[in-house]
């Protein structure tokens, strides 16, 4: 990860083993007998994952704050683990205002 407006930031390393997803803690009276309870659908089951630590997420929101930074993830193979078998970026942003509140996420499709 760097800066983009000019290449200023110094990249960042992180490595991930690249867990799997998983579903977090559901509420069991919330999964009646119309409903089920989630799961995950084969291609997100066959996905990998990344959560940063601590203080990786210092170091992403220090370098993101307030100018583009370009976030690039790439996929090594397990067999070779040099050879890089997929790649995806994407620019992000952290805002400098302060949150007043827990902020929410919910992926409906």
């Amino acid at each position: 990860m760097s800066g983009a407006r000019n290449g200023d930031a110094a990249p960042l390393h992180a490595t991930s083993r690249g867990e799997p997803p998983q579903i977090g803690e559901i509420d069991q009276a919330a999964i009646g007998t119309t409903n089920a309870a989630p799961a995950l659908a084969p291609e997100r089951a066959s996905a990998h994952t990344w959560k940063p630590d601590a203080a990786t997420w210092e170091a992403v929101k220090r370098i993101a704050a307030g100018s583009p930074a370009v976030l690039t993830i790439t996929g090594y193979s397990g067999t070779w683990p040099r050879r890089a078998v997929s790649r995806g970026q994407a620019t992000i942003q952290v805002s400098t205002d302060p949150v007043g509140a827990p902020v929410l996420y919910r992926d409906v499709r």
